[in-house]
């Protein structure tokens, strides 16, 4: 939901005067007074602070905040400031993705085994495909898949920093670069930069990548990030102008999907069932289905009313990795 359906008009005055907080946690949060002044309410930093600070001043802001107010984490909906997006509070804090799954990521950090991922694309009507990622111990990350109904020539492909999309594409962020480098290529650019992929006459385009810099687990992982098709050309930091060598002026954002661990994935989808929620009688009863793409499941919402709405969201959603 956008923020200013939910929240109240005290917040909406501390967002237009763009003050921000931090939680116990170190996420970036709301429901605090500008300045800081204000009964009840935590210390705030001015938003672009906030946002400049890297990895270790957030910890240690997040750390005086433990000190000072041993509940300040407990006053507020945290708050995406870049998407302006209210971030749920069962959505992850690494990626602000619906599902977490940094529990799995940190097994799998510490068990050095092969690890696979998958991304099916969503929020487009045309643009359908499904990614897989795949990575043995510290090696190489392999990425390959189809995707279909994409207009004949290049197109920029790029893993952005959150898996957040409840906004669609548009709430995914930038592209994931954890290194603060200049957009660029494969090998020198953003973390997230994977170049561009070719559609051919027929709309579709095979892709198969070793990306060195990509990884599936540790502190990096791309897993709950989002995977982002472009409409144009990625000129890959060469264009000679500043949104060259921030998003290589790739266009519009087509089609997207979040990175999900494949072992968190139950494929049967046909009776609505999957690992630790199943709802096949409801589904049925409803008189929705769970077969289909994620694509077309949500095509079937659209056209579909009451439960049986709502059962196809729900099966678009169980696909899609949400949980």
């Amino acid at each position: 939901m956008k923020i200013d359906e939910i929240i109240t008009e005290s917040l909406k005055d501390w967002f237009k005067d763009k003050w921000v907080r931090f939680g116990t946690d170190g996420k970036i949060r709301g429901d605090c007074a500008r300045g800081g002044e204000g009964e009840g309410k935590p210390k705030c930093l001015p938003k672009k602070k906030a946002q400049a600070l890297g990895k270790k001043g957030r910890a240690s802001a997040a750390a005086r905040k433990r000190r000072q107010d041993p509940d300040a984490d407990r006053k507020g909906s945290a708050i995406n400031v870049k998407t302006k997006e209210a971030v749920s509070e069962s959505s992850c804090p690494r990626t602000q993705a619906a599902s977490c799954e940094c529990e799995s990521v940190n097994t799998l950090s510490e068990s050095k085994e092969t690890v696979t991922a998958v991304c099916v694309l969503e929020h487009s009507d045309k643009v359908a495909g499904t990614i897989l990622f795949k990575q043995q111990s510290a090696g190489p990350t392999l990425i390959v898949g189809r995707i279909t109904g994409l207009t004949p020539g290049l197109h920029g492909f790029h893993i952005h920093e959150f898996g957040d999309l409840s906004n669609g594409c548009e709430s995914a962020g930038s592209h994931y670069n954890p290194d603060g480098a200049d957009h660029g290529d494969i090998n020198t650019g953003h973390v997230g930069d994977l170049g561009n992929i070719t559609a051919d006459e027929n709309g579709v385009a095979d892709i198969s990548i070793v990306a060195k810099r990509v990884d599936l687990t540790g502190e990096r992982s791309v897993v709950g990030r989002a995977v982002v098709i472009h409409s144009a050309e990625d000129d890959l930091g060469a264009g000679g102008d500043a949104e060259s060598l921030k998003t290589g002026n790739a266009g519009d954002r087509l089609a997207c999907g979040v990175v999900t661990l494949k072992e968190n994935i139950n494929e049967n989808f046909a009776d609505g069932k999957v690992k630790g929620k199943s709802r096949p009688g409801r589904v049925k009863r409803a008189g929705a289905s769970c077969d289909g793409s994620v694509t077309e499941l949500r095509a079937k919402a659209k056209k579909a009313s009451g439960e049986k709405a709502k059962m196809f969201h729900w099966c678009a959603n169980m696909k899609g990795g949400k949980k």
